[in-house]
């Protein structure tokens, strides 16, 4: 169990609601991501086109598994609380986060955190508009396409490769859809 200022977990939290798309495809888009490590709590949310990475100290200094929560229902229940701190706790059995605020107490639903997806460098987007998607091999382009599309959730493959502006590159048809 981690304590944090509610001030500075709600700001955190609201800010990362503004970028999280509550309805998005891609239902991770609507999550943030929480960790916390060296006795710092850090929330990162993104649409895979904007990525936002907040920190806030820990009071306690500890650590805490990395989980995925809606941004905005997050923000909410934080934004409730009464009092000046929060304690936050993973309760891995039951995939849920436990929000602790004087007699408050919430659980939320959590997605696994594995699955979220990683900020674009702004490099991809520059390679693939230098023209140096075209410079790779057909073959090798199927075998990361094949890769892509046998993993859980191949919709994050075609989410990115979108906001950079691979597909149309790659697959242009499959972007029109979009």
């Amino acid at each position: 169990m981690i304590v944090v200022n509610r001030s500075l977990l709600a700001d955190m939290l609201g800010s990362a609601a503004a970028i999280a798309r509550p309805h998005a495809p891609i239902p991770l888009l609507g999550t943030v991501r929480l960790s916390a490590e060296g006795g710092v709590l850090s929330a990162r949310a993104t649409d895979l086109a904007t990525s936002l990475e907040a920190t806030a100290p820990c009071a306690d200094g500890r650590e805490m598994d990395a989980v995925c929560v809606p941004a905005r229902l997050a923000a909410g229940v934080v934004s409730a609380c009464a009092g000046e701190l929060v304690a936050i706790e993973v309760e891995a059995q039951r995939g849920g986060l436990r929000i602790l605020a004087g007699r408050a107490e919430f659980t939320l639903y959590c997605a696994d955190a594995a699955d979220f997806p990683a900020a674009l460098a702004a490099d991809e987007a520059e390679e693939v508009a230098s023209g140096e998607l075209a410079t790779i091999a057909p073959e090798r382009v199927w075998k990361e396409l094949a890769t892509g599309l046998s993993e859980t959730r191949p919709s994050l493959m075609f989410a990115v490769l979108r906001s950079c502006g691979a597909l149309a590159a790659l697959l242009p048809e499959v972007d029109a859809l979009f």
